[in-house]
């Protein structure tokens, strides 16, 4: 006799037919990072290559886990990256793809790679992922408007080296064990992280006025993950800005033709400049906000050369904007609280500093009236000794209630400023 075998009937989850299909794979592959193959169709998708399978020789590479540049371009364009020749007009991207590879990309940096051998998938993919959207962006010029325009600069978000929750589902955040880290990864692909989004920022500034758009340098800023400690955002932020000021004084950048830095295709100076007076401006923020962890003097000195150059390139230039700068940040020092060895050490230099740079911050060129009564106001403070825990500053955000002005949501600012004048 037969026996009878049971049939079920399982019931489908309609619903389930309706979520859309990228947020939905932008929740699952991030826990299937080990795969090569998924990057190596993403990529394709990405670039809007047709792919019908995987060519056999590279699913034995794939087999021994060899993820890089040249792979992928011998996949997608039939030429390895390494011969140099120009891929042919890339007109339309599929970004959602491309948030896909993020997503991934973030998932590995926040993974425990530490104990993993040299050469292993943890260690390598991620970088390969970032050589990968560099290499994009310097090799197919259809593709860098693209990166910083304005609609599409949100994948920026994704490139931060943060355990947390950036524009991704809560289940996902979960994953990376955001609570359990108090500072940003140390994985080897940081470096290339920081570096390509110091690349978008600084041709960001030669292309954008920062009054048309929200400069691609506060989108970074500001854009935090909403599980991020306080810690990882001032880490974040400070090497960003950091890695952006070494930049600008390493290549002259206000020196115009004699700078190191060429202008980008379609740039122009004053636009630069611009830019850069408005980039000081979120960097002195950012140090009376508590969110630049560097030292203040670093700031003196990257306005005072900023300064120098404007005036070797030009004696038409407006540099009211950059000596405000240098006043905030000279009051910014001087009444920091000075009641330990090291806080007291620390403000003899911004003294010391000031006395050398005196006939620049009191010069005919800084037209600040409100300064001179700001500062002989913390003069009279220090010499009285009655504030040593600090002066002018409100307890919870440590700053300036005359310096830090922060406009309202539903304020225009037409200039995108953060600050307002004494």
């Amino acid at each position: 006799m037969f026996s009878v075998i049971p049939v079920y009937l399982r019931e489908i989850n309609k619903d389930a037919c309706h979520f859309p299909g990228f947020p939905v794979l932008q929740t699952l592959l991030p826990k299937h990072t080990n795969v090569p193959e998924l990057y190596f169709l993403l990529m394709a998708l990405f670039l809007q290559q047709p792919v019908t399978e995987l060519p056999d020789s590279l699913q034995f590479v794939c087999f021994h886990f060899q993820f890089d540049l040249d792979s992928i371009w011998t996949f997608i364009f039939g030429m390895p990256a390494s011969s140099g020749a120009v891929v042919g007009s890339i007109h339309s991207v599929c970004t959602e793809a491309a948030f896909l590879l993020l997503a991934m990309l973030r998932s590995m940096l926040n993974l425990p790679w530490q104990s993993e051998e040299e050469g292993s998938w943890l260690r390598e993919y991620p970088v390969t992922l970032m050589q990968f959207f560099r290499y994009l962006y310097h090799n197919v010029p259809d593709l860098a408007p693209i990166d910083l325009d304005d609609e599409a600069s949100s994948p920026t978000e994704e490139f931060k080296a943060f355990a947390g929750d950036t524009g991704m589902n809560r289940s996902q955040s979960e994953y990376c064990n955001v609570g359990s880290k108090t500072s940003l990864t140390n994985h080897p692909a940081k470096k290339y992280v920081f570096d390509f989004m110091r690349v978008l920022i600084m041709d960001n500034m030669c292309m954008t006025p920062a009054s048309k758009q929200t400069p691609i340098i506060d989108m970074l800023l500001e854009a935090s993950p909403d599980r991020s400690t306080r810690t990882q955002q001032k880490e974040f932020q400070s090497s960003i800005l950091d890695g952006v000021m070494e930049h600008l004084l390493a290549a002259d950048v206000l020196l115009g033709e004699d700078a190191s830095l060429p202008l980008s295709t379609g740039g122009s100076y004053q636009i630069l400049v611009n830019n850069v007076f408005y980039f000081t401006q979120r960097v002195v923020d950012k140090l009376w906000q508590g969110m630049f962890s560097k030292d203040s003097k670093l700031v003196v000195d990257f306005i005072v050369q900023l300064i120098g150059q404007s005036k070797r390139r030009s004696q038409g230039l407006s540099l009211d904007t950059i000596y405000h700068c240098l006043n905030r940040t000279v009051l910014y020092q001087l009444c920091r609280p000075h009641k330990t060895v090291a806080q007291q050490v620390a403000l003899l230099d911004a003294l010391r500093v000031l006395t050398v740079n005196r006939n620049l911050v009191l010069g005919p060129g800084n037209h600040d009236q409100d300064f001179v009564a700001c500062l002989a106001h913390c003069f009279i403070c220090l010499h009285s000794g009655s504030s040593v825990e600090g002066f002018g500053l409100e307890a919870e955000a440590r700053m300036t209630t005359w310096h830090i002005m922060m406009p309202a949501e539903n304020e225009t600012d037409s200039t995108h400023s953060h600050d307002v004048s004494e």
